[in-house]
């Protein structure tokens, strides 16, 4: 099969990897679209774990990435299989509009795979970015007929969207042998550095967290910075697990089940409880809930609007367990 995928996550990667074993591919072409050196690093990382070969990184501002784009992609013609990492990303929706392929797949990129189905073909641009797209030619319309690669249980009533079921054969085999320990998982979020949560909110909670919860890890996000983190550390007294991997890579790299893992409206908690739940609970996984009142309370001034509810919604849907009254 001759194929093109890009992506740009850790889990896109993951997916695609899954991919190529359950479809046979044997010649593929990997682009990696990132926004700053720590993303590029951790996919390196893992894609160096996974033994796939990647073709061409571009990092930067979407628009160079756009007129990058179509550069890159002249010289593929008739390809059997385009494959994209996040439906939702303009870049990614360039990409795919400017080869000719047989066949298009869309990758698993946590609850966005859920939203897929959910979404209407036609999308609204600003004026300025309607001016621009028409001048330069670019179609970021989203693809009409495609299948989704999904370890999501999804059912699709459009006749051109194919459900094609992500079974992780490689890694549910060798989950049994893995070391179950006494430690807690917390999993980040930016919600300081995007403005969403108070810093001294945001240090205050997981410092109750810490507390409630023996041998308890810290696991950041990608886009959290070193400052506070380095604030958490020295003077909450949190352990930070810094790591190049994905928090999903880090454990099933080194064979490890944490017995609880916690986090907020992270889409790991899906992903998680999709690799290591399948078969018998090996993990108690759990979404901490924060009321509307609290975080309203307590969002810095002039942040962004972000509704903890209606990820709160999904994550119930996919059965993740809550934990309350922090």
């Amino acid at each position: 099969m001759n194929a093109i995928s890009i992506i740009s996550s850790p889990f896109q990667l993951f997916s695609l990897s899954e991919l190529i074993k359950q479809k046979g591919i044997k010649n593929y072409v990997l682009f990696v679209l990132v926004y700053n050196d720590y993303e590029l690093l951790q996919i390196k990382n893992l894609a160096l774990n996974l033994d796939l070969k990647i073709y061409k990184t571009i990092i930067g501002k979407k628009v160079f990435q756009y007129f990058l784009l179509r550069k890159l992609t002249r010289k593929f013609n008739d390809i059997d299989t385009l494959i994209i990492g996040n439906f939702f990303s303009d870049p990614h929706l360039v990409f795919v509009n400017e080869i000719k392929s047989n066949k298009i797949i869309i990758l698993d990129d946590g609850l966005n795979s859920n939203l897929i189905l959910k979404t209407s073909n036609k999308k609204n641009y600003s004026f300025f970015k309607f001016l621009f797209i028409k001048l330069f030619g670019f179609n970021l319309d989203f693809p009409k007929s495609f299948s989704i690669f999904t370890m999501f249980d999804l059912n699709s009533s459009n006749q051109n969207v194919i459900i094609e079921k992500n079974h992780w054969y490689s890694i549910n085999k060798n989950i049994q042998s893995f070391n179950i320990k006494n430690i807690t998982f917390l999993i980040g979020q930016p919600f300081v550095e995007l403005k969403i949560l108070d810093e001294v909110f945001y240090f205050s909670l997981i410092d109750k967290l810490n507390k409630r919860f023996s041998n308890l890890l810290y696991v950041p996000s990608r886009k959290e910075n070193d400052r506070n983190l380095n604030i958490m550390n020295k003077k909450h007294g949190i352990n930070i697990l810094r790591t190049n991997m994905n928090v999903e890579h880090y454990l099933l790299h080194n064979k490890v089940i944490p017995k609880l893992v916690l986090g907020f409206t992270s889409t790991a908690l899906v992903t998680l409880n999709k690799l290591f739940n399948q078969e018998k609970e090996y993990i108690d996984i759990r979404s901490i809930r924060i009321s509307k009142a609290i975080t309203e309370n307590n969002k810095p001034n002039f942040g962004i609007n972000y509704s903890f509810e209606t990820y709160y919604k999904l994550l119930d849907d996919f059965k993740i367990k809550s934990l309350k009254n922090v």
